[in-house]
């Protein structure tokens, strides 16, 4: 008799393990809900930091991006930013400096030394994304990033 106990265990565990986890996938599938959001705290906490990868970048009217593989802008959890540009021939270039975001007016403000100045620059992140302008030597650049998925 134990015997037969243990196999009706054993049966109805199976069926009883399976309904669950359909159950569960329902309720995230019907509720919208996201695993892979689920999965990182860091989404919740603050979803600005990350990799950004520059999709459009011009500056006085001539496409940067044709030159380069790849530039990659990362906001720091400390803070700092750093820039990464992959030309296609030649070494890697890489800059870095400061950031701060204002979650309320959804303003990134970045702030950068050069031959000792420092340069600030506001722009607005929305949607994952946000476009550098400014002005240097005359001429105009403009560089959009989007947060690396």
């Amino acid at each position: 008799m134990q015997q037969i106990g243990k196999m009706n265990r054993k049966r109805l565990s199976f069926p009883l393990w399976f309904f669950a986890c359909l159950a569960a996938g329902a309720c995230f599938l019907l509720c919208g809900c996201n695993v892979q959001q689920l999965s990182s705290l860091r989404a919740f906490a603050e979803p600005w930091q990350g990799a950004y990868i520059c999709e459009y970048a011009r500056f006085g009217g001539a496409d940067i991006l044709q030159n380069y593989r790849q530039i990659v802008l990362t906001l720091q959890e400390d803070g700092r930013f750093s820039v990464e540009a992959r030309p296609k021939e030649g070494r890697v270039q890489r800059a870095e400096g400061g950031y701060g975001y204002d979650e309320a007016s959804g303003l990134l403000t970045f702030s950068a030394r050069y031959r000792g100045r420092t340069f600030r620059q506001n722009c607005a992140l929305q949607g994952g994304s946000f476009t550098l302008t400014r002005r240097f030597c005359g001429l105009d650049f403009c560089a959009v990033f989007r947060l690396r998925a």
